[in-house]
């Protein structure tokens, strides 16, 4: 609907090629996440030792940096697939440690139960098997954390979900829709 092309397609993440911020100025609805992705390089694999060159030589894209608000702190989540000799911990210091020498803000651990401070610059790392990405969260949270949704219980249905199941069913503006399981949007 918005004219991007796909760049690449990985296990449960779509890269767009956004040239034109569609993306920031308006969310979509079917995205969990929005990442705009300032490097990419190869997944360095499951042992713990590979981390450590890659992240070492880590180059950002400076497009992508020179839209980078400065904040005082950083946070950085991570995830990957497929079996690894390493935790998201580790790959998040790794990246945040980076961040913080960049001078891209202090970064806070959450190894330890650490919380980094409001207002932090979300960053995002997933490693998909074959690349990892690097990038920043160009919202406060991710989208599946709309503002509208005052809770997620049991059952809620996810929101990137709901508004697929809108658009399957061809409902426009104007149609009148009865949701017998409203509530907690299951």
């Amino acid at each position: 609907e918005r004219g991007l092309s796909v760049a690449a397609a990985a296990r449960r993440q779509l890269v767009v090629d956004a040239a034109d911020a569609t993306l920031l100025r308006r969310p979509p609805r079917l995205a969990d996440d929005v990442v705009v992705v300032a490097a990419a390089l190869p997944d360095p694999g499951a042992a713990r030792a590979a981390l450590r060159d890659p992240l070492a030589r880590l180059v950002l894209d400076p497009a992508v940096l020179a839209h980078v608000r400065r904040p005082n702190a950083l946070s950085v989540s991570a995830s990957f697939v497929g079996r690894r000799r390493f935790t998201r911990f580790d790959v998040e210091d790794g990246v945040g440690e980076v961040l913080d020498r960049a001078g891209l803000g202090r970064y806070v651990s959450r190894r330890d139960g650490g919380r980094p401070p409001v207002g932090a610059a979300p960053w995002r790392v997933t490693l998909d098997g074959e690349t990892v990405r690097i990038g920043l969260r160009p919202y406060a949270a991710p989208l599946h954390r709309r503002p509208w949704r005052a809770s997620t219980v049991v059952g809620s249905l996810h929101p990137p979900v709901a508004a697929a199941m809108v658009r399957i069913a061809r409902i426009a503006p104007g149609h009148r829709v009865l949701d017998p399981c409203c509530g907690a949007g299951t």
